[in-house]
Formats: structure tokens, sequence, C-alpha cells
């Protein structure tokens, strides 16, 4: 598992990353509220991923690594309160395969997640 200064984290299972909202992403945000993710079929690290509305911010978080994506989670349009919950299995936006191995090492691990909030 790593994760992104963005508040995102990447579990990697075999060759596909899924790409969720992580604990502080989840706490920078606040409850979300609505949810707007666009599908496509690649994605750049960088590119826009999702824009939210939380309790506490709007933002919009960018893909932390370059992709195919091959799943997108369709129902946070509808059910954006799916990204409030710590079960990876409801609270993921993309899975993406093709992804730059050294992309993904350059991603904090979960040991180095505390120094976010020191920078």
């Amino acid at each position: 598992m790593k994760y992104s200064k963005e508040g995102l984290y990447i579990e990697k299972k075999g060759e596909e990353y899924r790409i969720g909202l992580s604990e502080k992403g989840q706490d920078d945000v606040g409850d979300v509220i609505f949810a707007d993710i666009k599908a496509q079929k690649t994605i750049k690290k960088g590119d826009f991923l999702i824009g939210l509305e939380g309790g506490k911010a709007v933002s919009d978080l960018h893909s932390p690594l370059t992709g195919r994506v091959v799943k997108v989670n369709e129902q946070l349009s509808n059910f954006p309160e799916r990204l409030n919950s710590d079960v990876k299995s409801r609270n993921w936006m993309i899975i993406l395969t093709d992804v730059d191995e050294a992309e993904y090492a350059e991603l904090e691990d979960e040991s180095g997640f505390d120094s976010f909030d020191q920078e």
C-alpha cells in the first residue's frame, strides 16, 4: 500500500492498482457529499481524477500514477458517501493497469504517511 500527498491510497494487487480516498484524504475533505469522477481510458500522473465536495473542503484530486483505466467506480456519482467509508471495497475510485513501477515506487509507504503533516 502506498499513499499520495493529496490523500489517496494506492493498493497494488498483481498488475492492478486501486486508487481510493485514504483516511488522511477523508479527514482533509470531511464527509463527502458530492463526487465528480470522469470515465476515461487512460490517465496520466497529475491529470484530474475526481472532484469532491465535503463538509470541510471542495477539492480536485489528481492521479498519482499514469496508466490504463480498467475500472471506474461509477457508483460514486450517485453515492458519494461511499468515499467516507474505511472499507476499501467501497471507497475506491479507479483501477489502473500498465502502470510505471517507478512512479508507484516514488509514492509514500505507510511508515512515511505521518510525515505529510510535517511538511
